[in-house]
């Protein structure tokens, strides 16, 4: 069996809502990355209908603006934000929107979180940041929060650090629904995520997740390779697509390929050496378009590092993986963990699904008089 074609394919069955890529693999009719005759199907419906839900899900929160009333030495500052969906249909509230802010320009942890109240006003919620007693540049960081789960934030400085471990320009991402604390019942610890923080710097994304206990490579005997999935999508492609059906359409088929390189899943298995000598432990798994318009398999570690230190797995892509839309504006579920423990079918078997995160790079600031 060519284990490196299987496990592609696999794991572009994970991705088949998510990644749009994979509704346009379907039209390869030579047992390649289209051949989903080794799917187990009992695990496929699952991942249908758990991906169907995340793409009903799909519309993160965006701030539409975010302005500053006088900022005076010793005087509270008004803050008001406009956040909304990016739908004319949402079928999520925002329940919670708030500022973080820096006096220093992210040289060290920013300041809050300082949460901000809905006004009558549609989309509008208004809080004050505390005195500040220093004049010069405040940096900040917006986060608004969904009833799905769903984060859009903006980060507000360069990452400087690899990994980046209390890194100050990392930003809260999205988690899960709550309970954020998943009992052991359910998900074991060492796949229960706690806390996401995503930031970037010029050319870098940063991912980090927090595991509620130790990360384990899980073991080749018994078989059982834990492991680590990442999906970033460009934001306004994602938002094309309604259902599973819109990619299983030709005409679904033929926008997945306009839109190949607009979409990756990240992949960090550190046993999957012993299982696939010919796979790499951390990689970046798309499908991209190749000459005359024909997708190709993709399985790239030049551009992702990956590293797994105590309860946290960090990630850190480059950007150039990536067309110039996507690097400036992107959707982040920040992992899917699970394990892969059958040969034959090497689809993983999913514990953690985490919300999206609205993630982009514009800088908000004010400057105290």
């Amino acid at each position: 069996m060519n284990l490196k074609k299987y496990f592609s394919t696999a794991f572009m069955a994970i991705a088949v809502v998510m990644m749009f890529t994979a509704a346009a693999a379907q039209e390869d009719k030579g047992g390649g990355m289209g051949d989903m005759s080794k799917v187990d199907p009992e695990k496929a419906g699952r991942l249908m209908t758990i991906f169907s839900e995340k793409i009903e899900h799909r519309f993160a929160p965006v701030f539409e603006s975010v302005e500053f009333g006088p900022a005076k030495r010793g005087e509270p500052v008004e803050v008001t934000a406009v956040v909304k969906h990016e739908t004319d249909k949402p079928i999520d509230k925002i329940t919670q929107v708030a500022v973080y802010y820096s006096l220093d320009g992210g040289k060290t942890r920013f300041r809050g979180p300082v949460l901000l109240k809905p006004q009558m006003k549609a989309n509008t919620w208004k809080g004050s940041i505390p005195a500040i007693d220093e004049r010069g540049k405040v940096l900040v960081v917006p986060y608004a929060k969904d009833s799905y789960g769903n984060v859009g934030v903006s980060t507000a400085c360069d990452v400087t650090s690899w990994p980046p471990f209390e890194d100050p320009c990392m930003v809260p991402g999205a988690v899960d629904a709550e309970p954020v604390d998943d009992p052991p019942a359910l998900i074991d610890d060492e796949y229960d995520i706690w806390d996401v923080q995503l930031g970037m710097d010029k050319d870098h994304i940063y991912i980090a997740t927090d595991t509620e206990g130790n990360y384990s490579k899980g073991s080749v005997n018994p078989l059982k390779i834990n492991t680590v999935m990442t999906m970033v999508l460009d934001t306004p492609t994602l938002y094309k697509f309604d259902n599973i059906m819109t990619l299983m359409s030709p005409e679904g088929r033929e926008e997945a390929k306009k839109n190949a390189d607009k979409a990756a899943m990240i992949m960090f298995a550190p046993l999957i050496k012993s299982f696939a000598p010919d796979l790499k432990s951390c990689a970046i798994l798309r499908m991209d378009k190749a000459g005359k318009g024909d997708m190709k398999e993709m399985f790239d570690d030049s551009n992702v590092t990956c590293k797994a230190v105590g309860t946290t797995i960090y990630m850190k892509i480059n950007k150039a993986a990536f067309d110039t839309e996507t690097k400036d504006t992107i959707s982040i579920m920040a992992a899917l963990n699970g394990y892969i423990n059958d040969p034959k079918i090497p689809i993983p078997a999913l514990m953690e699904f985490l919300a999206f995160t609205n993630l982009t790079g514009k800088e908000y600031s004010f400057k105290v008089r």
